[in-house]
């Protein structure tokens, strides 16, 4: 009896001791709204568009920001011109938990219909606009003001953590997270991708994320006077009657489903290019289509299923001469919906803003395909500040809600502290 009355104790003094630790971080992160946006605004400013994507002189701010507060950094760079970094909390042992977060961003196009210059940023009716406000240099720069917080508050962690801010992401982390797990770098028990997981102010789990299957097309005639058309057999017009075909009979979508994630889709024709010179009938062309797919599904059930929607096509135009090949995939990615690090995050957003989040699913690809699927690590996919319907993410005037970098701050750091409490 006397055994039992000391553990309840110690958890109410535990419960007391958290939550003024907690309700501390979140004055300090209330009072320094201002500094969290200043700090996004300087992310911002380092033009890290990729290609070509390099990250030296952001690492070098990130590194220097890190210092400042006593954690530890490593530069890890798999390709001149773009490092990564890891943080650490200055503790050693075993890494329970990672997170993960890429500096690079798409270039910024139509410049001058952009409210702001992309890569300067600025503020306007409770937003931060610029390239990567939110995919997703707001997630930097909430998980790094967390960190701060968290350390000006006089927290003391006692379980080691990780920040790996990756280059290369928008290109499918060649150098960047994929460089990191193949050399050994990426070690721990759970994770959390900072890709947006926002949708109209309001905030989502993605527990999952999609893979992606690049297949090139190639079309053979046969050349000829393009002033007789029965003279040759043309590539790109058979080329167009390849690609309508497939966008219109693809089936994938109706035999492979997910609980939360979008089925899978393909975007045929996405790159072509054929033909020699304007009176010349091509004898070559080739294109390029963008598949998404969902796990249970490879490579191999796209190359199949298009090489049959081909066949079927031949039966009609039997002029038709096609091969393909695999440029480039990569695969789904999930984790169990009861992962203690969902549950765990869902706690720490009902803290913030009332509610427990529902499950998305993305559209995209991202690296925790890498983190769940090569290192073993249990990784929620998406949680982040970028919202994929107000933040106009890769397109023109992309935006984060200034609210919401303030609320995932302030969930960062409650995500942070119960992470250091979990058990094993």
């Amino acid at each position: 009896m006397l055994n039992l009355i000391y553990r309840l104790e110690r958890k109410y003094y535990t419960l007391v001791v958290y939550l003024t630790d907690l309700n501390n971080i979140f004055k300090l992160i209330d009072n320094s709204r201002n500094n969290i946006i200043d700090l996004l605004l300087k992310l911002i400013r380092f033009d890290t568009s990729n290609p070509p994507g390099y990250t030296t002189e952001i690492v070098e701010y990130i590194r220097e920001f890190y210092d400042g507060i006593g954690f530890r950094s490593r530069i890890i760079e798999g390709f001149r011109g773009k490092p990564n970094l890891i943080v650490d909390n200055n503790i050693d042992g075993d890494t329970l938990f990672i997170y993960n977060g890429h500096m690079d961003v798409v270039p910024a196009t139509s410049i001058d219909k952009w409210v702001c210059e992309p890569f300067k940023g600025c503020i306007s009716e409770g937003f931060v606009y610029g390239r990567g406000a939110a995919d997703m240099k707001s997630s930097l720069a909430t998980i790094m003001y967390a960190s701060k917080a968290i350390v000006e508050s006089g927290y003391s962690f006692k379980r080691r953590i990780e920040f790996h801010f990756v280059a290369d992401e928008e290109v499918g982390g060649l150098y960047g997270t994929k460089y990191l797990v193949e050399k050994g770098f990426v070690k721990g028990r759970y994770g959390l991708v900072g890709e947006g997981s926002v949708r109209n102010n309001v905030i989502y789990i993605r527990p999952a994320v999609r893979g992606g299957v690049w297949v090139k097309i190639k079309s053979y005639g046969r050349p000829g006077h393009a002033s007789n058309p029965k003279s040759g057999v043309n590539a790109v017009l058979n080329m167009a009657r390849v690609l309508d075909y497939i966008d219109r009979e693809f089936k994938l979508d109706k035999l492979y489903s997910h609980q939360i994630l979008p089925p899978p889709s393909i975007s045929p024709g996405t790159m072509i290019k054929g033909g020699v010179k304007e009176n010349v009938i091509p004898d070559y062309c080739e294109s390029t289509s963008d598949i998404r797919i969902v796990p249970g599904m490879g490579p191999d059930t796209v190359l199949n299923h298009i090489n049959s929607l081909i066949s079927e096509l031949k039966m009609v135009y039997p002029e038709i001469n096609t091969e393909l090949e695999l440029v480039k995939s990569i695969a789904p990615a999930e984790i169990p919906l009861d992962s203690p690090i969902i549950k765990l995050v869902s706690n720490a957003v009902y803290e913030v803003s009332g509610y427990k989040p529902d499950f998305l699913g993305g559209t995209g690809c991202n690296d925790a395909t890498y983190l769940i699927n090569d290192a073993g690590v249990e990784a929620i996919s998406g949680f982040g500040p970028g919202d994929g319907a107000l933040g106009n993410m890769h397109g023109i005037n992309e935006r984060v809600s200034i609210d919401i970098l303030v609320k995932f701050t302030k969930i960062y750091a409650s995500t942070l502290i119960k992470v250091d409490s979990l058990d094993g």
